[in-house]
């Protein structure tokens, strides 16, 4: 189904096909959709792609981000939960930017007669219901340079809304990427802020070929489990950053990797970049590595336990011989109440 258009209503918003199945939304330009209740798409195909809804947001077959959109895109800073901000730019970068369960969707009234004299019943604008501020999406991907996605249901958030648990599902096992088939597409950030839960099943992939490796952001009011690769890894320039802050526990249960390796030199281009685990509960982690010129910082902190099992945090420094003083690898800081290695765990 194709549509060039902003979408406003006073309810929900649906695409389906003439057989009443859930439909794909192809939009090359002008994507906004604004609706007080809950959003559904049976997948997504275009530029970049602003959804704010009343209530829940539900894409089960996945977006497509194929470019920018230069004239319609909406540009804001956006403040999240934890109190920094995150610029949307959909005009100059392919973005995602889906915001659930907010008082923001900004449906506008209809205010006296219009000047032609025609009124198109129904009026006012009906009241729709939203269901919850759950979100969940079948899987997110770029075709473009530096993509940017946005979920979250903490914007301007109706509190007074139930649920709230963000799920990002993968296709073939990846669930954030660029397109492998193009060298030139990558991704600039991915953050993700949930009032609940975050499941991220599947690979999650800001690394480049081309410069700096995008950053991860993972913010939860309750826990948060991932279930592949998370990589911000470069070959062409320093590895980005990630974050995972947790009111609850947190499950890694894939490597993170920040690295800055070059597969045709034995000197890394850049430094590592940063990783943050933070969970007010119980942390359990897979391997996590940072490796560069400079290896990035690696800090764990809980509130409760932390452990892994046959499995590796490190941080190292890849530098010529003889080495150069300033080249060294990062700190690595693991605070909790208590920590656990088990079947040859380390730390290095």
């Amino acid at each position: 189904i194709k549509g060039n258009a902003h979408y406003t209503t006073g309810g929900s918003f649906r695409v389906e096909d003439l057989a009443g199945n859930l439909g794909q939304l192809t939009s090359p330009e002008d994507p906004v959709i604004r609706a007080s209740g809950d959003v559904v798409l049976g997948g997504y195909v275009g530029a970049s792609l602003h959804i704010l809804a009343g209530g829940s947001v539900t894409i089960p077959g996945g977006v497509i981000i194929q470019s920018p959109d230069p004239v319609n895109g909406i540009v804001e800073t956006i403040t999240l939960s934890d109190g920094t901000t995150i610029l949307v730019d959909g005009k100059t970068q392919p973005t995602l930017d889906i915001r659930a369960g907010t008082t923001a969707f900004d449906i506008p009234d209809i205010q006296g007669i219009p000047t032609t004299g025609i009124i198109v019943p129904p009026l006012p604008n009906p009241v729709g219901i939203p269901t919850s501020a759950d979100i969940t999406i079948g899987g997110i991907f770029f075709n473009a340079p530096d993509g940017v996605a946005l979920i979250t249901n903490q914007y301007q958030p109706n509190l007074s809304l139930s649920g709230g648990e963000i799920t990002i599902n993968g296709v073939s096992g990846v669930a954030i990427s660029p397109n492998p088939e193009n060298p030139t597409a990558t991704i600039g950030s991915v953050t993700i802020d949930s009032r609940d839960s975050i499941t991220v099943n599947g690979i999650v992939n800001a690394s480049s070929q081309v410069g700096k490796g995008g950053d991860i952001t993972l913010i939860g009011g309750a826990d948060i489990v991932t279930s592949g690769t998370m990589t911000t890894a470069s070959s062409a320039g320093n590895g980005g950053s990630v974050v995972i802050n947790s009111r609850s526990g947190i499950a890694i249960n894939g490597q993170i990797n920040t690295s800055s390796i070059s597969p045709s030199s034995p000197l890394p281009p850049g430094n590592g970049g940063d990783i943050t685990v933070i969970g007010d509960e119980d942390i359990v982690t897979a391997d996590i590595f940072s490796i560069g010129a400079v290896g990035g910082s690696i800090k764990l902190r809980s509130q409760g336990a932390i452990a892994w099992d046959n499995n590796l945090i490190g941080s190292a420094s890849l530098s010529p011989i003889p080495p150069a003083p300033n080249l060294r690898g990062g700190d690595i800081q693991i605070d909790a109440n208590s920590v656990s290695l088990t079947n040859g765990a380390r730390v290095i």
